[in-house]
């Protein structure tokens, strides 16, 4: 019967979190695997302990990066060697690795890149996009722009040939800087879909080392989106594992939470959310019963330990009593 209410219960939930629209401003991680990018966290963050939430996992293509060489430090190193260069090809000028929140990428504009217009975009979210206005009467040096979670600032920006632009992630999504206008037609960026039989989740709260595996599950409503349902009922770090495979390709990659190294949001208690009154969780009591059920053991322990002893004392105290007076009879008896 408890497993049946459980069921029931955990079902409803899928139902409740498909019809929940994706969180576009959330504390997610987020890495490439192989040639799919996932974007994995808690459905909603803040997550806190003994209220549902859900794994939410979503898998798109890597953005191209064919055309881009990095050294790792989210510097690109193109060839400008051509004034011809078409501004509007998709990263035909520059194109980001993933920026997490912190991340920078900057980019040069070559010498003989001057007199034009280069649009750029955000991959991850093609309605961020900006404008760079190459020519003499520019800004040189160094010229920094801010990523948002819905916008850039500044978005248009004047440079001339041999100026440096800094990118800097000030938001907690992911995104990648890109030249070019967003062909319609690539498919890097779709959305991968069908996986709900080829990939399973494993939750693992890392103090106590207890861990589920959970079936992911895709909205219908927005393919390459995957969540699964669960009620956390400890507050702390979590590890979410995600293995399988795509395509054929073998996928087994763990992601944790901020308390422990992470991007997305650690299980906390829900006392900052209570009103008007602060309520005791279901673990306090569980563990104050279960302290008190210890403490209560030990007193009976000790307790019965003590009459132990009393009664070794009366028997030893009795036959004491009896040695004496066997004693004193003795000594009667001779006189």
């Amino acid at each position: 019967m408890k497993y049946i209410k459980t069921l029931l219960v955990l079902s409803f939930a899928a139902i409740l979190l498909s019809w929940l629209p994706p969180n576009n401003a959330f504390a997610h991680g987020g890495r490439d695997v192989n040639d799919f990018n996932f974007v994995i966290g808690f459905a909603s963050e803040p997550a806190y302990e003994g209220i549902i939430n859900a794994i939410e996992l979503k898998i798109t293509g890597k953005p191209s990066q064919k055309d881009t060489h990095s050294d790792g430090h989210g510097h690109d190193h193109h060839s400008h060697g051509h004034s011809d260069i078409d501004v509007n090809a998709h990263g035909g000028i520059f194109a980001s690795e993933l920026l997490s929140a912190g991340d920078k990428f900057s980019t040069t504009i070559a010498k003989d890149i001057n007199n034009v217009e280069i649009p750029y975009h955000d991959h991850m979210n093609h309605d961020i996009t900006g404008t760079i206005k190459v020519s003499d009467e520019g800004d040189l040096g160094e010229v920094k722009v801010m990523i948002h979670e819905t916008s850039l600032m500044p978005s248009d920006i004047h440079v001339q040939p041999g100026a440096t632009i800094i990118w800097t992630n000030y938001s907690k999504g992911l995104h990648a800087i890109t030249s070019g206008v967003m062909d319609s037609g690539q498919t890097e960026k779709q959305p991968i879909s069908g996986l709900s039989e080829t990939l399973k989740a494993e939750l693992i709260h890392v103090s106590s080392k207890s861990s589920v595996i959970l079936n992911l599950n895709e909205d219908s409503d927005n393919p390459g989106r995957y969540t699964s349902p669960f009620i956390p009922t400890s507050p702390g770090v979590y590890e979410i594992r995600v293995y399988g495979t795509i395509d054929g390709t073998e996928i087994d990659e763990t992601f944790i939470s901020m308390g422990g190294g992470g991007d997305f949001d650690d299980i906390v208690p829900p006392t900052s959310i209570q009103f008007p009154q602060k309520l005791t969780s279901d673990r306090e009591i569980t563990g104050a019963i279960t302290e008190a059920t210890e403490i209560s053991q030990l007193a009976l322990i000790r307790s019965n330990t003590l009459n132990t002893w009393v009664m070794i004392s009366l028997v030893i105290g009795g036959i004491g009593i009896a040695v004496s007076c066997l004693s004193l009879g003795l000594q009667f008896r001779k006189k």
